[in-house]
């Protein structure tokens, strides 16, 4: 009786004591202090921790050790799963036998498997079986094999089996043979005339100038023949296009009405009619003429669309060639319309303008009247300090004139006293 104690936590987790009263004699007394809350102070507190580490094997049970702030004897071991997917583990941690900061490790995998590898360097024939080596310092790591199958993009996609042990190891694969997956090629393109012959084909390696061949217009498409490569990897290969038009949209003329669909035909150079197709009427009153085929004739074609059926929107008021029955009412209620909406832009844009040139007209006098209160303020100052210098200069003046007296004084006196003694 009479002896009190209270306990506080510090931030490592231990508690510091203190104690007021008597506690009666000298006897030993027991302190008895309610054990803290044991929680983990991890996010994953009671939880499943997974994707850790990697390079583990599905047969591994890897040992996951708890080691508490106490020490290494009351540390708690779990066992961890292996994930097929990326050889990475996951354990749940157990309840904690005292407060403070953990420490996680898990025993080193002794199961060496490389986890496959797909879509690996480029310019690989399709179907081809490149070499693959394993190895460490040099030397092919004994029990490990390794395949690997190019697909079509000309990837390969390398395969691993057996156990390559501790450490890390180097994968050396086979270059792709240099070559093209064929030799000759018919490309169709925009439609060659025979009279394009011969069209220039440029092939562009990864690396390196690129270089040209010569190809030869078959049935409107480009032949030739590809020369044997420098290097490997991905060339690209490209051609000027032919003078002909295979598809495509063109705008022509002006002033259709939205909803028209005008005629239209296209000639080659010599005349010929060829082709097929539509026209549709773009909002700014252009025809947007889409051609769905054409001939491999000489080019270059010409397109010829149709007048504007709907009247009034064919053509403008500024059309000197136009009569004014060639207008409609419908017509001069639109070039009304057309000139009041750009008048109305113009009054709204002068107006913004106007009132942009007041705000600066009363900029440029606020800043002059600022102006003249800064050279009043500092003229004042000017003329404070004037004053107070004429009134030092006023007393130091009649100071020395006092002075002067009271000596002219003394002397008179001293001068007094010489003449009576």
């Amino acid at each position: 009786a009479g002896l009190t104690g209270s306990a506080t936590a510090q931030p490592d987790g231990k508690v510091d004591l203190t104690f007021t009263g008597n506690a009666g004699s000298a006897t030993a007394i027991d302190v008895s202090v309610a054990a803290g809350t044991t929680a983990w102070t991890s996010p994953n507190i009671g939880g499943t921790y997974s994707g850790i580490g990697s390079g583990y094997h599905t047969s591994e049970n890897p040992v996951i050790t708890i080691t508490p702030p106490s020490g290494a004897g009351n540390a708690q071991t779990v066992n961890a799963t292996v994930s097929a997917a990326d050889g990475s583990l996951s354990f749940t941690l157990p309840a904690a036998n005292e407060s403070g900061v953990h420490t996680i490790s898990a025993a080193t995998g002794t199961y060496g498997q490389i986890p496959n590898a797909d879509d690996q360097g480029s310019g690989y024939a399709p179907s081809t079986t490149p070499n693959v080596q394993v190895q460490r310092g040099g030397v092919d790591v004994a029990g490990v094999t390794a395949s690997a199958v190019a697909d079509g993009s000309g990837r390969i996609d390398i395969t691993f089996s057996g156990d390559a042990g501790a450490g890390a190891v180097d994968v050396i694969v086979a270059p792709g043979p240099v070559g093209f997956a064929q030799s000759s090629y018919s490309v169709s393109t925009t439609p060659y005339d025979a009279s394009d012959s011969p069209v220039a084909v440029t092939i562009t390696p990864p690396a390196g100038a690129p270089s040209n061949v010569n190809a030869t217009v078959v049935g409107g498409q480009l032949q030739f023949t590809l020369p044997a490569p420098a290097v490997a990897g991905t060339h690209t290969i490209s051609a000027a296009d032919g003078g002909e038009i295979l598809s495509g949209s063109v705008n022509v003329g002006s002033g259709y009405a939205v909803g028209e669909t005008p005629a239209f035909t296209v000639s080659d150079s010599g005349g010929t009619q060829v082709g097929a197709g539509n026209a549709t009427i773009n909002a700014n009153g252009t025809a947007n003429v889409v051609v769905n085929g054409m001939g491999n004739g000489n080019g270059p074609y010409t397109v010829n669309v149709a007048a504007g059926t709907v009247p009034g929107v064919q053509a403008g008021l500024d059309d000197s060639a136009k009569d004014l029955w060639d207008f409609s009412h419908a017509d001069f209620e639109g070039f009304i319309q057309a000139i009041a909406n750009v008048r109305a832009k113009n009054g709204a844009t002068m107006n913004s303008l106007a009132f942009s040139e007041s705000r600066l007209e009363s900029n440029i006098q606020n800043l002059e009247l600022a102006g003249g209160r800064i050279m009043d303020a500092d003229m004042a100052g000017e003329m404070t300090d004037l004053a107070k210098h004429q009134i030092l200069l006023q007393t130091a003046t009649d100071s020395l004139t006092k002075h002067n007296k009271l000596s002219v004084k003394v002397d008179k006196t001293l001068m007094g006293l010489d003449t009576s003694l």
